[in-house]
């Protein structure tokens, strides 16, 4: 077996330590984000939950029928089929948290039904408060995004403002034009 010299080596050691970089730095930066309607949600799939989720919901005033859609595991939307909704777009969404056995209202909003989210990264760490986020921007009534920080493990979802130029961008990558 013959070895390469070392002067060979050596030429080549920078080449052999920055293309890695190069392809580590490229597969971080890269997320991929895409928009999509909360109707295209998927229904709740086991029928334990399903059933947990409708008896908190039943107690919720001011929703007559309904929908509930999972966002992932823990997070899902409720979302209002009155008449109302479905002649303007614009509908009442609230959101809701299964951890630990226990449903919790996050907040409700009125919104078109229209999301922005990152589907890769699915989550990201964020220090600050010790977990990892999805990130996800729902589009209010006056076609502005309600940003939202969805936590992995623990209580905090974090609502973010939205500058103009992250409206600009939601509404570019969702096709929206105000009306």
């Amino acid at each position: 077996m013959r070895f390469a010299p070392l002067r060979m080596l050596i030429r080549y050691l920078p080449v052999i330590f920055i293309v890695p970089i190069f392809v580590t730095t490229a597969s971080i930066v890269q997320a991929s984000m895409t928009c999509t309607r909360i109707d295209d949600f998927p229904f709740v799939s086991d029928p334990l939950i399903q059933k947990q989720l409708e008896a908190h919901v039943e107690t919720l005033p001011g929703l007559g029928v309904y929908q509930i859609r999972q966002i992932d595991s823990r997070f899902f939307i409720i979302s209002s089929e009155d008449e109302k909704c479905k002649e303007t777009s614009l509908c009442y969404y609230r959101l809701l948290d299964l951890r630990n056995g226990a449903v919790k209202d996050v907040f409700a909003f009125q919104g078109t039904g229209r999301v922005w989210m990152i589907l890769s990264p699915t989550a990201t760490r964020w220090e600050l408060l010790q977990d990892d986020y999805s990130d996800f921007a729902f589009e209010t009534r006056d076609n502005t995004y309600l940003g939202l920080k969805l936590p992995s493990w623990g209580n905090a979802v974090f609502v973010v403002p939205q500058s103009p130029d992250d409206t600009k961008m939601f509404q570019r990558i969702c096709g929206a034009h105000p009306k």
